[in-house]
């Protein structure tokens, strides 16, 4: 008996949820572990330095299933280049600025980490391009207040919470943030532009994975900045979300065509 097309839907749609959740338990049960006296905050730290490098290979693999497409093989291509960069800062930031404190390569893994949001931006922008013939005025606004009302929120609740002016390093992180925001935004805007489309559901959990993703990147940008990040912080299960979130849609994409 063929199963109904919404009950397929609904699935697709829990799933992110699911990975999510699964996340955050695995990294309750590590952070319980290791505050018993365990020694968990290696795994945790290898966890997220080696998360982005699934998602890169599978982008891959993505692309070469598209063959010469010179949407979805280019597009592919690049996404895959995004996470590795992100997969190469993280190394960088693991071998040389953690633990040997080298912290003159922590504007090298920085760099990659803004050539991952680049590439984020240059993905979206080819599959865009080629498959809306225009915006609405409603898309456009929402391209340019995405962005813009999270940094103001951002920025608010930081400046609510702490008692001093903003330092230098607060600017400089907020760099990060405008553009994990940009790409929130320009997924979001691709996930219109798809709708009732084939491709929804995998434009769905990508942009599931994009939000997550960006999640934690203000947390991890607004712990780091009050100099209060550590191993447990919040962040490090939304980002290995994120990554679990984007291969499903990936998955998704191709059983889509």
């Amino acid at each position: 008996m063929m199963m109904p097309r919404t009950v397929g839907r609904r699935r697709d749609a829990l799933v992110p949820v699911a990975i999510l959740c699964g996340s955050f338990a695995l990294h309750a049960v590590a952070v319980h572990h290791a505050a018993g006296g365990g020694d968990n905050s290696m795994m945790i730290r290898l966890s997220i330095v080696l998360a982005p490098l699934p998602v890169a290979a599978f982008c891959l693999v993505t692309a070469r299933h598209y063959g010469n497409s010179r949407v979805f093989g280019r597009s592919f291509l690049v996404l895959g280049a995004s996470y590795a960069a992100v997969f190469a800062g993280e190394v960088i930031f693991f071998h040389f600025v953690d633990a040997h404190e080298l912290a003159q390569f922590a504007r090298v893994g920085e760099a990659l980490f803004l050539c991952a949001y680049a590439l984020l931006v240059i993905h979206i922008t080819i599959n865009v391009r080629y498959f809306a013939d225009g915006f609405t005025v409603r898309q456009k606004w929402m391209l340019a207040l995405v962005p813009t009302l999270i940094v103001l929120a951002y920025s608010a609740m930081f400046l609510h919470n702490v008692d001093r002016a903003p330092t230098g390093l607060f600017y400089y992180n907020l760099v990060f943030v405008g553009a994990s925001s940009v790409v929130l935004a320009l997924t979001l805007l691709a996930f219109s532009v798809f709708v009732g489309t084939a491709m929804t559901p995998a434009w769905r959990a990508l942009l599931a994975g994009i939000a997550v993703g960006t999640v934690g990147d203000l947390a991890y940008n607004y712990a780091y900045t009050l100099d209060a990040y550590e191993f447990g912080d919040v962040s490090g299960p939304l980002w290995n979300a994120s990554h679990a979130i984007v291969i499903y849609a990936l998955y998704l994409h191709r059983r889509s065509i």
